[in-house]
């Protein structure tokens, strides 16, 4: 499980993030949604441990994620960030195999080849794999990053524990197709029993996809909970400015955002 604690972030005197708690339990998909500037890149910098907070803790199964070793925390917690920089001799599978680093030594081992291979087969990106990296289209090189960081957590020798994965917005660059697969993706990985968290700016997605929403509006938790309880008028209003009209269909909803454009004909 991952829990949050009263977790703050401060820079030069301004709270970034403010007193912030939440658990998160195994099997479930959470996104974090908020307007520009809510904090929602910094909290998943908290997250990933790539910032350090200011107070409160962040700790998985019951243990603080600062006591771990860095080896063993990334064999069970992996995190897409917004870029990455890769340089640009490496190629496509070269870049994959990046995310087996913590599972070998010196070399990768058969099962580390297979992993990746799998994965590039799955990501529909085995046509690209000799391909170096830089040349790629900024889709394609989101969907190689997400694919490195999948196969970080992939389990060798039938030895499973759960996992935490961690995206900050995975969808930049992808298209429709793509951006529905990488969803799903993430849907199948929390059904095996793990963790995910994912900042999401298309509130649509976050509503079709995600178990449960956490709301940021500066710095602070405004609301959270599953996304007919947290996606309301009054939210939408709070938190990005905009009339909206949340219409429920079939088991999902519908979030339609008022326009004050109008076109003269």
């Amino acid at each position: 499980m991952l829990t949050v604690s009263n977790l703050s972030y401060r820079v030069n005197g301004r709270a970034l993030i403010n007193n912030v708690s939440f658990s998160i339990q195994p099997g479930k998909l959470v996104g974090i949604i908020g307007a520009n500037g809510a904090g929602k890149s910094t909290l998943m910098k908290l997250l990933s441990m790539e910032l350090l907070p200011t107070n409160g803790c962040v700790t998985w199964n019951d243990r603080c994620i600062q006591s771990y070793a860095v080896e063993d925390l990334a064999r069970v917690r992996a995190a897409l960030r917004q870029s990455s920089a890769t340089a640009h001799q490496f190629n496509v599978q070269e870049v994959v195999m990046m995310g087996r680093y913590p599972h070998f030594k010196s070399r990768p081992q058969l099962n580390d080849s297979i992993i990746v291979e799998d994965e590039l087969d799955m990501a529909e990106l085995d046509h690209l794999a000799f391909q170096p990296y830089q040349q790629l289209s900024g889709g394609e090189q989101q969907r190689v990053s997400m694919s490195r960081t999948l196969v970080q957590l992939k389990d060798m020798n039938g030895v499973r524990q759960a996992k935490c994965l961690l995206l900050d917005e995975p969808l930049n660059h992808l298209d429709i197709k793509y951006a529905h697969d990488l969803l799903s993706r993430v849907v199948s990985f929390v059904d095996q029993g793990n963790t995910a968290v994912v900042v999401l700016h298309d509130i649509q997605k976050a509503a079709h996809f995600c178990d449960e929403v956490i709301v940021l509006n500066g710095g602070e938790v405004y609301s959270e909970g599953t996304p007919d309880k947290v996606f309301t008028k009054k939210m939408m209003k709070d938190c990005f400015d905009v009339e909206a009209e949340i219409i429920p269909f079939k088991d999902q909803l519908i979030i339609h955002v008022a326009s004050e454009l109008s076109r003269t004909i």
